[in-house]
C-alpha cells in the first residue's frame, strides 16, 4: 500500500510539473514586419515579457494560460496556450489609436487634451548659441 501511494504521489507531481513549460514565438504586424518591444503577458497576471529586436519572445506558461499580446498602434490579441510550444502572432494595425497624437517634450499626448500653444519648428530654425541645448529653447 505504501508503494502505491508513493507511485501515485510521484505520478501526480510529474504530471503537474509537465504542464508548466516555455512557449516561444515571433510577433509580426499585418505587413509581415517583426514587432520589436511588443508586450506578451499571461492574462490576469503581472507575469510577462517583451519581444526582442527580431520580434522573438520566450515565456514560461501553463496549459490553461491565455497569452495577451499588445503594442501601441495595434489591437490586443489573446491566444490560448493549450499544448502549443510555439505561438507566432500577427498583430492587426489600429489606425484609430494613432489619430491626432502630438509629440511633447519627452512623451506623447492626444491633440484633444493639449492645453496651451503648440509651435512647430524645423531644424534650420534652430540656432544654438549655447553649449547647452535646453537653454537655447528658453524664451
Amino acid at each position: 500500500m505504501k508503494y502505491i501511494c508513493l507511485i501515485c504521489t510521484v505520478f501526480f507531481y510529474v504530471s503537474a510539473q509537465a504542464q508548466v513549460r516555455t512557449v516561444t514565438g515571433v510577433v509580426k504586424d499585418d505587413a509581415g514586419e517583426v514587432v520589436t518591444g511588443a508586450t506578451v503577458v499571461i492574462k490576469g497576471t503581472t507575469t510577462g515579457t517583451t519581444t526582442d529586436f527580431d520580434g522573438k519572445y520566450s515565456i514560461r506558461v501553463d496549459n490553461n494560460d491565455l497569452l495577451e499580446f499588445s503594442f501601441i498602434g495595434y489591437f490586443k490579441k489573446t491566444v490560448k496556450v493549450g499544448n502549443q510550444t510555439v505561438i507566432n502572432v500577427t498583430m492587426e494595425s489600429d489606425t484609430q489609436q494613432l489619430d491626432e497624437v502630438e509629440i511633447v517634450a519627452f512623451g506623447t499626448q492626444k491633440k484633444s487634451s493639449m492645453i496651451g500653444a503648440v509651435t512647430t519648428i524645423n531644424t534650420k530654425q534652430l540656432k544654438v548659441s549655447s553649449s547647452n541645448l535646453t537653454t537655447s529653447f528658453a524664451g
